[in-house]
């Protein structure tokens, strides 16, 4: 790591990169290719403007302070550690966040997208994607939590979440949530287990196939449930 805040402008660069400063990183051009490790470091701010689109290739970007991504990135594989919020435009295929200090989350994803490792403090979470999305390791603790997925969700584990709102578009939706407040809607089978009390305020599915496990209370507020 080299002390100081830096500007980044680098536009005959070819192969990996390994950047790391104690303050402030700002990536003004940089040019990336398909294969591609991509790797910034920042002590406090980390401000990428250029696209970064490495392929089958890894990005890992980290930031003390904030991390903000003027353009999409796309890789295999995205590790990304910031201390406050981040708004990610993404067509990536496994994806590793940590977000500090309650720093909200935002992705904007084309295709399927795997969360292998989600660790949240506080802050909401937003996922919109044009796949399936997948998390399978949600730890720390979330605020609002909103994911709205072409295809199906299925969540493994997540931490406890003051209200999550999951919207299968083309899909069912699986797995283990802990969450006070719950809002479903799903084209395909939904199966759930809830750890605690939960109230659902909505439940809607067009297949009828349905379960929902809770170990504590379940208030059911609102059902449209079509088929079988």
């Amino acid at each position: 790591s080299v002390s100081g805040d830096y500007v980044l402008i680098a536009p005959t660069h070819s192969g990996n990169t390994n950047i790391s400063v104690s303050g402030s990183l700002s990536v003004v051009e940089l040019p990336t290719s398909e294969g591609n490790h991509v790797t910034l470091s920042a002590g406090t701010d980390l401000a990428v403007v250029v696209p970064l689109n490495v392929g089958i290739g890894t990005v890992t970007l980290s930031a003390g302070g904030g991390l903000s991504l003027g353009d999409k990135v796309t890789a295999d594989t995205l590790n990304v550690t910031t201390g406050g919020n981040l708004n990610l435009t993404s067509d990536v295929d496994n994806l590793n966040a940590t977000i500090r200090n309650g720093g909200d989350l935002v992705i904007q994803q084309i295709g399927d997208i795997e969360i292998d490792s989600l660790d949240m403090s506080g802050g909401d979470v937003t996922i919109i994607a044009t796949g399936a999305v997948t998390i399978k390791n949600f730890t720390g603790f979330g605020g609002k939590v909103t994911i709205i997925a072409d295809k199906g969700i299925v969540l493994n584990n997540t931490a406890h979440l003051d209200s999550l709102t999951l919207n299968a578009k083309n899909g069912g939706v699986s797995g283990n949530i802990n969450t006070s407040t719950l809002n479903l809607n799903a084209t395909g089978t939904i199966n759930l287990v809830i750890q605690g009390a939960v109230v659902v305020e909505q439940l809607a599915t067009t297949t009828g196939a349905i379960s929902l496990q809770s170990s504590g209370d379940m208030t059911v507020n609102s059902t449209d449930v079509a088929g079988g």
